[in-house]
């Protein structure tokens, strides 16, 4: 054993620099990811689902309780919401894509967007989440995961486990959110130079629905007032929140034509994310004028 210590020391210290070797991301809090605890709601059965719909009805209670009586909240374009997500037919999937202020973003957004009855017939939103941050402890993930939040690696790409789980929950019929910019950005400057995640891409190309799944695209503005994204992270009741929902794009057609060309599954990926990133570009400049004509 010693010999062989010895022999791994001086091929490290060896080998050549331009070997190709992939290390293994890590993680972005320092934790290792085998000490994490990863959960997935596919791996439970009827009553703990039926547990975790009521939980998630009376989350969505309490939240639309924060939200429109103690916060000044506002919502611009409902109506594509309504007939997006609430008035689909059954079965049909649908993505929601938005922007990513703070910690509390998730637990609001879909307060606001969705509804209680939703939780309890089990339609509301499965939506991944960092695993390095929100499944760290059994009790954390069992936590999440009560909420519909699957556990994605950050900087594992887009071929994992979450990403699977989320294409299965699409062609299941169901409601899927997503921050495609990957992490929280804090800064204007960060909104717009900040490049979306492929695995949006992936999602619409890959589920195996026909047509595919419609993306809307979502973006608010002064979540991260009402909490700031600083300890002792405190909410700070009758901030402004206003919110703007763009209309659904689909992508069904092209990505019919590009299969028909050929094209790889990364230029389709690509193509799509950087459509969605347009949209939202868009959507964002009108939540910025609305948001500040409110003042």
């Amino acid at each position: 054993m010693t010999m062989l210590c010895r022999w791994l020391r001086e091929f490290r210290k060896s080998r050549p620099v331009n070997m190709q070797i992939t290390p293994t991301p890590p993680p972005r809090t320092g934790l290792n990811f085998r000490d994490t605890v990863p959960v997935f709601p596919s791996e439970k059965g009827n009553l703990w689902h039926t547990m975790s719909n009521a939980c998630l009805s009376f989350g969505g209670l309490v939240g639309q309780l924060v939200v429109w009586k103690l916060n000044d909240t506002k919502i611009f374009h409902q109506e594509n919401f309504q007939e997006a997500v609430l008035d689909r037919p059954r079965g049909t999937p649908v993505i929601t894509a938005s922007n990513h202020k703070a910690a509390t973003d998730d637990w609001f957004l879909c307060t606001i967007l969705g509804t209680h009855k939703q939780a309890l017939s089990g339609d509301m939103r499965y939506v991944m989440g960092a695993e390095e941050v929100l499944f760290w402890t059994r009790w954390t993930a069992e936590l999440a995961a009560i909420g519909h939040i699957m556990p994605i690696r950050r900087g594992f790409g887009v071929y994992q486990r979450a990403m699977d789980e989320a294409i299965n929950m699409l062609a299941g019929g169901k409601w899927l959110h997503i921050y495609p910019q990957g992490l929280i950005l804090h800064t204007k400057e960060e909104e717009v130079g900040h490049r979306l995640k492929w695995g949006i891409g992936r999602l619409v190309a890959d589920c195996p629905t026909n047509p595919c799944p419609p993306v809307l695209p979502v973006w608010h503005i002064g979540m991260d007032d009402f909490v700031p994204n600083a300890l002792p992270y405190r909410p700070h009741f009758g901030q402004k929140i206003t919110m703007v929902v763009g209309k659904a794009m689909d992508f069904t057609d092209q990505v019919k034509e590009m299969r028909s060309r050929n094209c790889s599954c990364m230029f389709i990926r690509k193509t799509i994310t950087d459509q969605v990133q347009e949209r939202l570009a868009d959507v964002r400049e009108e939540a910025l004028a609305l948001h500040a004509a409110r003042s």
